[in-house]
């Protein structure tokens, strides 16, 4: 991973949902923009893991001169090129609370920059801070005094909800992301397999915790759709399973 500079003028597609157009510095001047594929890459996986129609970019590579005038110390991660404040859109349509952004973040284990802005006085609505840099949780970032210092060592602790006890990237909308494969075993992990837990939920009211890990409730629930779709109930989402997922209508 490498901070790479681009010339404020380009419009290049840097990964599968980010050009280099949406990290400009906002000050309006003619400069080269800095962005630091670390952090390109931890977006894309940021907006997976939340289902995510869509990413807006707010501010991501500042000019020393501009991070100063927005409150910012001139060189700090903005202007490395290594952090953006940005908010998701769901597949509802609707902005993604910044609390649930800052809790996919830890747990995926993400251990460096994480903050918010509220707007309109609530984390429901702001925006999201996202760094590759600093090893620091700031919390609202609005608090001065959470802008030297972390905040805390989980959100979990910090917005006050057990873990063991919430549910986090539930999904219940509109037609979720499939996963890109089929055969899910006892044990698997990964991205698709919350995708595959996302799509349960809507399917069928699953109701799983979206934690990416094939146990007991999860295969159970593969069953039920299998049975509602009249297919061999072997709780492993095979090709024909994802096959009937594709065509699957509530």
């Amino acid at each position: 991973m490498a901070v790479i500079k681009y010339k404020s003028s380009d419009k290049i597609q840097i990964s599968a949902h980010f050009n280099t157009n949406e990290f400009k510095c906002k000050c309006g001047k003619n400069h080269e923009i800095l962005i630091d594929s670390e952090l390109v890459s931890l977006l894309e996986s940021l907006r997976t893991e939340l289902n995510a129609k869509s990413c807006i970019i707010y501010s991501a590579y500042r000019c020393p001169t501009h991070d100063k005038n927005v409150g910012g110390s001139g060189k700090g991660s903005h202007t490395q090129g290594k952090a953006v404040d940005c908010y998701f859109i769901g597949q509802d349509g609707k902005r993604i609370p910044s609390q649930k952004v800052c809790l996919a973040l830890e747990d995926m284990g993400h251990k460096k920059g994480i903050g918010y802005r509220c707007g309109g006085g609530s984390n429901e609505s702001g925006q999201t801070h996202t760094d590759v840099a600093n090893r620091k949780w700031y919390g609202d970032e609005s608090i001065k005094a959470y802008r030297t210092k972390s905040c805390c060592s989980s959100y979990y602790e910090y917005f006050g909800i057990k873990k063991d006890n919430v549910v986090v990237n539930t999904y219940t909308g509109v037609f979720p992301k499939l996963p890109s494969r089929g055969y899910f075993k006892n044990g698997d992990k990964g991205i698709e397999v919350k995708n595959l837990q996302r799509f349960l939920n809507w399917a069928v009211n699953a109701k799983l915790a979206v934690d990416g890990i094939v146990g007991v409730k999860t295969i159970a629930a593969v069953k039920l759709f299998q049975k509602k779709v009249n297919t061999k109930q072997d709780g492993l989402f095979g090709k024909n399973s994802l096959s009937k997922a594709k065509e699957f209508k509530k």
